[in-house]
């Protein structure tokens, strides 16, 4: 079985590949160097790469360009402000006398900035130069051909970047827990009685950090007690299933607290390394780690380790001492805190995963057909599967799929027909479109008479 998996992923990777002929077209000036010409041919070339692919893949070409044209033209503004400052007089307008200056520096600038912008040369895996000529009736005219192989995968993730237009996921609410431990120490050594009148602080100021810094995406920030741990590790243990996933959707209440929150663990050592009664010096190391989950789909957002750090502090004064050793704890995780700030951004709250059952198989591969066809044909939803189960006749493959119940059910439907290799269609329940099977089909008598005359 791990054989034909492998062999899978192997012919899977290879579909994701293609080989595409692209050509770039552009009017040089006088004042162009050899290697801006260069760049923007290439620019080109890659543009017209990318407009196959997509095509292809079946997705809106035309869609894509407008939106990252938008994007880019947004992006520019400032830009083109800042070089028109340099040109600009005392009324804030260029002069005739500039007027000409100012367009070739914009000019210049900004087809610098757009052969950059959006990266769309990472679809690219590797390419080869064809042809680089210039017309003989406009010698300013350049022409540019390019032999590419791409990643289908890279292509569609630009085309979602541009053309998914979300508003930043909003959470219910962001679950603290906090673990401080203590190596070769107790309380006393960082200079309190009671380690609630130290670890109380920390936490007052983690909080007034996370309710600021992420007031955009969470409604609440709650440091969990033991109850409220246990609480969450009970919602983790339930399966992420079909079940699940319909509970969800129709607003059950059991679940509704966790569903739409994260939880944030983070775990502090603290050590005591050296202690030197005599200069009133001890020394301590801090380490840990912190973990950020999203509670609905159980999956890691972020992780890191906060890797030890040694220092000296006096202990002459007490509170001093417990001060300045608060600070060093609080300040630990901080640009680990900005960090799973950012992965928020990377993450939709419409996508869910789902279970579904392929029957009538004739063997693993039949079941590996139906995966590969609901990746190739979901790409816009950002599909992916895994097979989850296989029996010998009836197979069951998760799917991560951006969108509702009701937009997965019509992209479902629309698979039926679709062939999954030779002399076989899927078939898919109407009524339960997660249900479905591979139908074998007669060929029609013309293919039939092609095989047997050696055509086709």
């Amino acid at each position: 079985m791990k054989i034909v998996l492998v062999l899978f992923a192997l012919l899977f990777n290879f579909s994701l590949n293609a080989q595409v002929v692209g050509e770039g077209r552009f009017y040089a000036t006088d004042d162009d160097s050899l290697s801006f010409i260069k760049s923007q041919l290439h620019y080109q070339a890659t543009r017209d790469v990318l407009s196959k692919e997509i095509k292809a893949m079946g997705l809106d070409e035309q869609l894509f360009w407008r939106k990252y044209d938008e994007r880019f033209n947004d992006y520019f503004k400032s830009i083109a402000e800042q070089i028109k400052q340099k040109y600009a007089d005392e009324k804030g307008e260029v002069p005739r006398e500039k007027k000409a200056d100012f367009e070739k520096a914009l000019r210049a600038r900004r087809l610098t900035v757009l052969s950059r912008y959006g990266k769309i040369q990472s679809i690219l895996s590797s390419f080869s130069v064809k042809r680089m000529t210039r017309s003989p009736q406009v010698p300013q005219s350049r022409f540019y051909q390019i032999e590419a192989k791409t990643d289908r995968r890279a292509v569609n993730e630009l085309f979602l970047k541009f053309t998914t237009d979300e508003s930043l996921s909003r959470y219910k609410t962001l679950f603290v827990s906090i673990n401080f431990m203590l190596n070769r120490m107790n309380w006393n050594d960082v200079g309190v009685e009671i380690g609630s009148d130290f670890t109380d602080v920390v936490k007052n100021h983690w909080r007034k950090w996370l309710e600021e810094k992420l007031s955009d995406r969470v409604d609440e920030v709650v440091f969990a007690d033991e109850s409220t741990d246990r609480q969450l590790r009970d919602f983790l243990m339930i399966p992420r299933d079909l079940v699940f996933n319909q509970k969800i959707e129709s607003g059950d209440s059991s679940l509704a607290r966790f569903s739409s929150s994260l939880w944030l663990k983070v775990d502090v050592s603290l050590e005591k390394l050296h202690d030197d009664l005599l200069l009133s010096k001890r020394e301590l190391s801090i380490e840990g780690d912190l973990l950020l989950l999203d509670l609905k789909t159980n999956k890691s957002i972020y992780q890191a380790e906060l890797l030890k750090e040694k220092k000296t502090f006096h202990t002459e004064e007490a509170r001093s001492f417990s001060s300045s050793v608060a600070s060093l704890v609080y300040g630990k995780p901080l640009e680990f805190f900005e960090s799973a700030k950012k992965s928020l951004g990377d993450v939709s709250r419409q996508k869910s995963d789902y279970s579904l059952s392929v029957g009538a198989l004739s063997s693993v591969q039949d079941l590996f057909d139906v995966s590969n066809l609901l990746v190739s044909k979901g790409v816009v939803f950002q599909a992916k599967t895994d097979v989850t189960g296989f029996d010998g006749k009836t197979g069951r493959l998760s799917l991560t799929f951006r969108g509702n119940r009701q937009e997965l059910g019509r992209f479902l439907m629309g698979l039926a027909g679709q062939s999954v290799g030779e002399g076989k269609v899927l078939q898919v329940n109407p009524k339960a479109p997660t249900e479905m099977m591979i139908i074998m089909v007669e060929p029609s008598p013309t293919s039939k008479t092609n095989k047997a005359s050696g055509q086709g």
